[in-house]
C-alpha cells in the first residue's frame, strides 16, 4: 500500500483495508495477482470456469504442469466442451 501511496497515513491504510475488504463481499470483484503470480492466477481461472465445477486441487495441478510445459503463456484458456 505504501509503496504505491507515497505520503498516505496508517489511518489511509486502514481505511484502504476496510474499503477492499467491503469489495471482496461483492461476487463479481476479482483480486489483482501479479504477475510472478501466474500459478495462483492459472489456478483462480481454473476453478472460475464452469466446465471445472467439482474438480480438485489435483486436476488444477495437473492442468498447471500440462501448460506449463508448452511454449508461450501460461495463462488459463477455458477449452470448448463439445457435446
Amino acid at each position: 500500500f505504501f509503496k504505491e501511496n507515497v505520503g498516505k497515513t496508517y489511518e489511509d491504510a486502514i481505511a484502504f483495508w476496510y474499503e477492499e475488504n467491503e469489495r471482496k463481499k461483492d461476487p463479481t470483484y476479482k483480486t489483482t495477482i501479479s504477475s510472478q503470480f501466474e500459478y495462483n492466477r492459472f489456478t483462480r481461472d481454473f476453478f472460475k470456469d464452469p466446465n471445472n465445477k467439482g474438480k480438485s486441487k489435483a486436476d488444477a495441478i495437473a492442468a498447471w504442469n500440462e501448460i506449463k510445459a508448452k511454449p508461450g503463456s501460461n495463462a488459463y484458456v477455458p477449452q470448448k466442451v463439445e457435446n
